[in-house]
Parts: C-alpha cells; structure tokens; sequence
C-alpha cells in the first residue's frame, strides 16, 4: 500500500471541503489504489450476459473526477475473482483474475486514466516473470535486482542478480543483465538497501574469519564492486543491526542509522541471543564519505523501561525496525522507529510502540533527546490477548541464523497502518486488529485528547466484504469495502 500522499492532494482535500465523508460506486470485485495524487477505484459491473471493469477517478473529497470503461463482452461478473492492483513501473496496473483458469487479464494505465497497453490470458505463474526473483528483490524505475542463493557441497553461495525490463512487453517481461557472486567464504546473510541511477548498496552479514560482522556494499551498474565498508569498528564484536539510510546529496556521504547489539547479547555462531538482559538499547549513527570510508561513529543509549511479568518487574527485549533517517536544519536528524518487545517467546515480537528521536547537533557533537524505549501499554491493549496462536502485530523467526529479517518481515496481521507527531510531539496512531472469531477487521485512531489519550473505533468490517484501508494524508484516511447490495463503499475519515 502507498503511504505518502503528494502535496497537491493534501490541497485538493481542503478545496473539497471533504463534504462527502461517505460514496458508493456500483463495483463489484472492487478495490482502490493510490495513485498520482488520486484515488482509483476499479470494479467488474455488469450481469450475467456480459460485463466491463470499470475505473473511477476520484479526488480527495471522495468526488469522481475521471472514469474509463473497458468492455469484457465474452464474460460474465461471476467469471472474475478479486481485482487487485499494483503502481510497478510508474504505472497504475489492474489485474482482473478469472475464476475457472489459470490466467489473468491486465491492463496498464496512466494517471488520466488512459490506456498504456493491455496483456490478456497471461498464465498466474508467468505473471510478470516473478519467478525470475527471489522474496529478496528490489526495484528502481525500470531495474529490477534481485538476490538469490544456491547450495553444494561446499555451502551456501549469494548471487545479485541485475534485469530490465523488456520494452513493449505489454507483460512485464525481464532481461538478464549481469551476475555479481559474492565471497563464497562466510558470507551469512545480503540485503539490499537502496539503488539509484548509478549504483546499488546492500547490508551484508560476515559469519566468521577475518572479516567477520556487518558490511555495507557498493556495487556499480556493471556489476563490479566499488568498495566494501566494515560497519563495525576494528576489532569489535558487535552485531550492527539492519540500517536505515539518509543519503546526503551536497556532502556525497550517506548516514546509517541502526541498532547495535552486544557480542553478549547476540552471537549467530553459538546460536545465542539473550537481549532481554541489557537495560539500554544502543543506536549507533556513522558517516560514509564519497570515498566510501567511515569518517564519523556515534552510539546512543537510551533507557530500557521496566515491563512486568506477572507480579515480576522484568528488563524487556525491544526491537528498534526504523523507518526513516531525515537531516534537519541544524544538521542534526530524525530517526522514525517502530519499537517491538518480546513477549516471552525468544524468536517472536510484538509490535507495542512507535517513536521519533530527535539527534541535535552542537559543534561536531551529536545529541539525542531524552527518550525511553518502552511499552505502549495502550497499544497493547487495543489488539493483544492471551492467545499464543493470535498474529495479529508478530513477527517470528524460526531460528537466530534468520534474526536480519525480523527488522524487514512485515507481520502477517499489521497492526499499525500510521504514526504521526503533532508540532508538539505528541504522539498519533492509526491501528487495525484482524478479529479471528467474528472474522473481521477493526480500524482505530490513538490520539491525546486533554493530555490523556483515547483510543475510538473507526469502523469495524466483516473480512467477507473485503476491507481496505488507504492513508491519503497526515490528517485523512480511506475505508473501501463491498456491502451487501454489491456496492464499493468508501468512507473518509480524519485522525
């Protein structure tokens, strides 16, 4: 889901006057998609002697702007399953699938609606060529890198591997470019960070040996490393967890941010994680010069706060996934986080908090704002309860080798759609709970009314009519569903 809504849209709002605060669109198999700063809403309508999909255009007030109707003659509305849609490659991409085959039609649009091309029939398993890619892959404008791995006898071998995208292929078809093995030896674990136009950068993991610890690689267009960066200091035994990075564009430098770890809280040799025993989470910050060498490290501590466990004051385990590194005028920055606990399980968290830490900088120094790293107890009361089988707001990894992922692995039942700050720093939330026995989802808002926050029920809707929340904004959201007489209905909200 897009969560970012361009300027303009946020002014379209206000001009709107948002007075329709509820529509409904006769769709069927419906759903919506941000995208260019507008709502597209698209649906099957029709009978059972022929049908059309349908796309409306709408702006922020719910009001259709725009609409196009391509015809299906041959099939009826009960022929299709779910519609669903993606925005790959800068374009708006409807994917109508079709019930008694193995194919799906697709239709790639722009931001008028207008059509750019169409693929019919295309098989699910050659849908986009995904089977070219691994779950480890990443996308920039029309490049596609994916990482992949092979075993023999020797061990575990990582592979990047750079594509293109075929031109006029109405499928979206790739071509491979070139391979870039890793260093066989050791090597536990590759992420790719970011790209841009003239290189791409992963976080890689080194078991054992010389070069054991966490690495940020430079890889070129060619497929040649530039330079590989030990995040680690020399001769240090901490584990570097996954970064978040601001790339500055005066300077040439990239900062990362992540969390840092002890040697005696992790260690992937001995398969021994221990977190909970340490009563501060460290930060670490450190500049990468445009030649590619470290020239500045700081480490922050922050306060763990204390958790019970039943009548027991405990030290909890908290998992710091951040979500974004802004400068700010002073040349210090901002660093987003969600905050996850474990909650007894030693390979599963919960997520219990979100927070933004203010660094500052005075001279050549940087200092964080004073914050505490703990739990929301209202959060958590909002979604948790004592079923262990209960997904909702976890991520869980099977064994420590795969402890990289918990800081990308989205939960399978999300429980934070947006978080927000006031001027004041006042924290805003936005959750969801996916309720297993009345098989439905509940939307709520977290907000401090008089110094004390109050969590309200947004809306609660039966998963049989296929919600779906979309944030336009920092000040509005989107609830689709279908309704029973075969409408989409779409309901705006403020937070």
């Amino acid at each position: 889901m897009n969560r970012k809504l361009p300027y303009l849209f946020f002014l379209l709002l206000l001009s709107a006057g948002y007075a329709a605060q509820t529509l409904g669109i006769n769709l069927l198999q419906a759903s919506c998609q941000l995208f260019k700063g507008h709502l597209f809403c698209y649906g099957i309508t029709g009978g059972n002697s022929k049908s059309a999909l349908k796309v409306y255009k709408l702006n922020a007030g719910l009001k259709i702007v725009d609409s196009m109707v391509i015809e299906k003659p041959h099939y009826k509305a009960s022929d299709f399953l779910r519609l669903y849609s993606d925005t790959l490659h800068g374009q708006l991409n409807i994917y109508l699938p079709k019930k008694e085959k193995k194919a799906v039609d697709v239709y790639h649009l722009d931001g008028a609606p207008a059509m750019l091309s169409t693929a019919e029939d295309v098989e699910i398993a050659r849908l986009n060529n995904t089977s070219l890619f691994s779950p480890e892959t990443f996308f920039f404008h029309n490049t596609v890198y994916s990482i992949k791995t092979s075993h023999d006898t020797s061990g575990l071998q990582f592979y990047l591997n750079k594509y293109e995208l075929n031109k006029n292929a109405s499928n979206f078809d790739y071509g491979f470019v070139w391979q870039y093995p890793f260093e066989r030896k050791n090597v536990h674990s590759a992420h790719i960070l970011f790209a841009d136009s003239r290189y791409i950068y992963l976080y890689v993991t080194v078991r054992n040996g010389s070069k054991a610890g966490q690495w940020l690689l430079k890889i070129n267009g060619a497929g040649k490393l530039v330079k590989g960066t030990k995040l680690n200091a020399s001769a240090e035994q901490g584990y570097y967890g996954l970064p978040v990075v601001y790339a500055d564009k005066n300077s040439r430098s990239l900062w990362l941010a992540g969390q840092k770890f002890s040697y005696s809280q992790i260690d992937l040799n001995a398969a021994k994680l221990s977190m909970e025993k340490d009563p501060l989470a460290r930060i670490y910050l450190i500049e990468i010069d445009s030649l590619d060498e470290p020239v500045q490290r700081h480490e922050f501590k922050f306060p763990i706060a204390e958790t019970k466990n039943g009548t027991k004051k405990v030290n909890a385990a908290f998992l710091l996934r951040f979500n974004k590194l802004s400068k700010k005028a002073d040349d210090g920055f901002t660093l987003e986080t969600d905050i996850y606990r474990n909650n007894g399980e030693p390979m599963c968290y919960f997520y219990t908090s979100s927070s933004v830490i203010g660094i500052s900088k005075n001279e050549e120094k940087f200092i964080a704002t004073k914050t505490i790293i703990s739990a929301n107890a209202e959060v958590e009361r909002f979604y948790m309860n004592n079923d262990k089988l209960d997904m909702n707001g976890r991520i869980c990894i099977d064994s420590l080798s795969k402890f990289e992922t918990l800081f990308y692995t989205e939960p399978v039942l999300p429980v934070k759609d947006a978080f927000k700050t006031d001027d004041a720093g006042n924290p805003y939330w936005l959750l969801r709970k996916s309720l297993i026995k009345k098989n439905s989802i509940q939307f709520a808002t977290l907000t401090p009314v008089k110094k004390v926050y109050s969590l309200k029920v947004s809306q609660e809707i039966d998963k049989n009519h296929h919600p779906q929340l979309i944030v336009i904004s920092s000040q509005f959201y989107i609830t689709a569903s279908d309704d029973s007489d075969g409408k989409l209905m779409l309901n705006l909200h403020s937070w």
